[in-house]
């Protein structure tokens, strides 16, 4: 029997293949649930963990495969799950009152430094506080894993694997379910330990052990809630108690959105009448707004502002539908109900793809970070309203003379002067900028394109000191990022979850891990990781990056998983390096064709050859991974090593940041060429 393999005592036909199934499927979704769990909750709850969310699927891949090859101990280890999982939870919760501090660095914008904290406040550093959250998110999984692998080795290895995808297929499609109804946290974490507790019915005692959990949990987390709460697809949102003239909600955790009351009644609260002035100084230069598209409208203070100044038509583009009905009902002016106003629910740049009118003025609203959905990757998807691309597809809805007007409410001007000069770059000429030292709301407002009358008193320039930095791209696009570059906090945090995750595999893998293991297995994982991170950000340009669509992309790839193993079940002479020959030319021109080109055709082409480009690596990545997988013998030990592959791809997966989007389709196929020459002709050949 090979290395790492185990098979449970009793065989599968003493237990029955329907209920092994039944629990194989049901422990993948476990898996994959709480991954996506996770993924939300973190920094929603904890806002300091947007930037590295994707920590929880590396930790949560370590921590399975972890447990895969812990599969002998799997009886001790079930029972680790229920402390481990609510500790994660109460220091989850610690975390929600605690102020990480980032360090002070010229390579990236806007983070949370000593300088920024109220002296009262409790503290932590950037580096203990990813290295803990990392570690026992990675250790909640070994237990899952080892349980998981107590039912994999009972059947062929091609069935074991679909039964599996076939589980996280339905996870990805139950979270889906479950947020987009908007129900709380505590319902996610409840129906994952429901389905946990009937996929251990076989074991009483843990069975009842998780289903005394759950009050627990839902405590825990109802606690960390805070008051007058909703949960959107994207964020947490909470709101405060209007006042008559302001109505402020948060965005995981920080002020982000105000909705005021900018007319006459407002006036005689101060703060309102500063911003005011604020909002009304851009118009001072623009001369015409009859129509108007405001993208990231949020709750409407432009909407309302401009329908006092006499617009005749807004379009109003707002991807977050909670936010949206904040706008409908909690404005104090009710923007949105106006019969000249169109609301639109979705992807900023989906609709510029599909607007049919042009206007006089475009808003862009001040960027809310957004990663790219459910944790593929560090991607800050907001960016993608400012890159070169974006503003062309705006300009392009512009009538003659008309209009680019943005907002921005960072007091470093860096990110700022990146916007100034894609801007410049695009349109032909430099912006106006608008500045204010003590903004109420905004520190700089930059008017583009058209003509306008320039008062010199009010506009200026950027500080020559911030002109210096990369423009973003739908390749690159990093706003809040000077230049290309891994900044070192970044490689510091990925350097110990790296060290973590050797000590847990090999702690746990011992000879397996430790020695040769399943290189192959580890390269397929590695390279799966990065095209899927790949595709799902490419089809989010394609389509746009609302969670349904991610929500498609994702079910699409687990489906074409699916898919090959049904292909090379039926067609069992499928050789791997034909495969791994075709998957890297469809990698080479991937990587070379940018979203861009595409920008020629109709709505529908551009769906259909995108999906093309996109979908063909992943297909035969999958292709290649079956056939692979379906010469190794009912073990652990391959199952392990994807997941662990996976991990390393989640941690390359931040070279984005140095490299681009598209360069991922060249690291994964670096790992593919490696493993088309590990793999020798005799075990490509032919399996009877």
């Amino acid at each position: 029997m090979a290395q790492g393999s185990h098979v449970p005592k009793g065989g599968a036909a003493s237990a029955g293949p329907s209920a092994a199934a039944f629990r194989l499927a049901s422990y993948s979704f476990v898996v994959f649930f709480f991954q996506l769990v996770l993924v939300r909750y973190l920094p929603a709850t904890a806002e300091h963990f947007h930037s590295f969310v994707t920590l929880v699927p590396i930790g949560a891949s370590v921590g399975v495969g972890a447990g895969l090859l812990s599969v002998q101990r799997a009886d001790r280890l079930r029972w680790t799950f229920i402390p481990i999982a609510v500790f994660l939870l109460a220091l989850t919760r610690l975390f929600s009152y605690v102020v990480v501090i980032g360090p002070s660095t010229a390579e990236e914008f806007a983070r949370t430094t000593l300088s920024d904290v109220p002296p009262d406040a409790t503290t932590i550093t950037l580096l203990p506080a990813m290295g803990i959250v990392f570690a026992v998110t990675a250790m909640c999984f070994v237990p899952l894993g080892a349980m998981l692998g107590e039912e994999f080795t009972r059947f062929r290895p091609l069935v074991a694997y679909s039964l599996s995808v076939l589980g996280g297929l339905l996870a990805v499609t139950s979270f889906a379910v479950v947020t987009s109804a908007g129900n709380p946290p505590w319902m996610w974490f409840s129906l994952g330990l429901a389905v946990l507790a009937v996929a251990s019915h076989r074991h009483a005692y843990f069975e009842l052990g998780i289903v005394g959990t759950i009050p627990i949990v839902i405590a825990l987390v109802v606690a960390t809630g805070r008051e007058h709460e909703r949960w959107s697809p994207y964020y947490r949102v909470n709101w405060h108690d209007p006042s008559d003239a302001q109505y402020v909600i948060e965005i995981d955790g920080s002020p982000r959105l105000t909705a005021l009351d900018l007319s006459d009644r407002g006036a005689a609260d101060p703060f309102v009448a500063a911003a005011w002035e604020q909002y009304r100084a851009p118009y001072r230069h623009i001369a015409r707004f009859d129509t108007v598209l405001v993208l990231g409208a949020g709750m409407g203070n432009d909407v309302a502002l401009l329908l006092d100044g006499g617009a005749r038509h807004i379009d109003v583009v707002e991807i977050d539908p909670v936010v949206a009905d904040f706008g409908r009902f909690g404005h104090p002016q009710r923007p949105y109900a106006d019969r000249r106003v169109r609301l639109h629910v979705t992807d900023a740049r989906a609709y510029l793809r599909q607007a049919a009118r042009t206007y006089d003025l475009i808003i862009l609203g001040a960027p809310v970070p957004r990663m790219l959905t459910w944790g593929m990757g560090p991607i800050p998807l907001d960016g993608y309203a400012y890159t070169s691309e974006a503003i062309l597809a705006a300009r392009e809805r512009l009538a003659p003379d008309g209009r680019i007007l943005t907002y921005h409410t960072v007091r470093q001007p860096q990110s700022t002067a990146k916007v100034y000069h894609v801007l410049r770059s695009v349109l032909g000429e430099p912006p106006q900028v608008i500045h204010w030292e003590q903004g109420t709301i905004f520190s700089y407002a930059l008017i583009a394109g058209g003509s306008a009358s320039t008062s010199s008193d009010e506009t200026t320039r950027l500080p020559p000191s911030a002109t210096d930095v990369k423009l973003p791209s739908d390749d690159w696009p990093f706003l809040r990022l000077a230049r290309r570059a891994l900044p070192r906090h970044y490689v510091e945090v990925l350097a110990i979850a790296v060290g973590l995750s050797l000590l847990l595999v090999l702690g746990a893998g011992g000879r397996a891990a430790s020695g040769r293991g399943d290189v192959e297995m580890f390269l397929l994982g590695l390279g799966f990781m990065l095209l899927a991170t790949a595709t799902v950000t490419q089809m989010s340009l394609v389509v746009n990056s609302t969670w349904q669509v991610t929500l498609l992309v994702l079910s699409s790839i687990l489906s074409a998983m699916l898919a090959a193993n049904w292909l090379v079940t039926l067609r069992p002479r499928i050789g791997v390096r034909p495969v791994l020959v075709i998957l890297l030319l469809s990698l080479g021109i991937a990587s070379a064709v940018p979203v861009r080109a595409l920008a020629g055709g109709t709505q529908q082409a551009q769906w259909i050859i995108g999906g093309m480009l996109a979908a063909a690596p992943i297909v035969l990545a999958a292709l290649a991974f079956a056939t692979s997988f379906r010469r190794r013998a009912r073990s652990v030990t391959a199952p392990a090593f994807c997941a662990i592959g996976a991990a390393a791809g989640g941690v390359l997966g931040y070279t984005v940041m140095l490299t681009g989007v598209r360069a991922l389709y060249l690291i994964a196929a670096l790992a593919y060429l490696l493993l088309w020459i590990l793999t020798d002709r005799s075990r490509a050949a032919t399996i009877p």
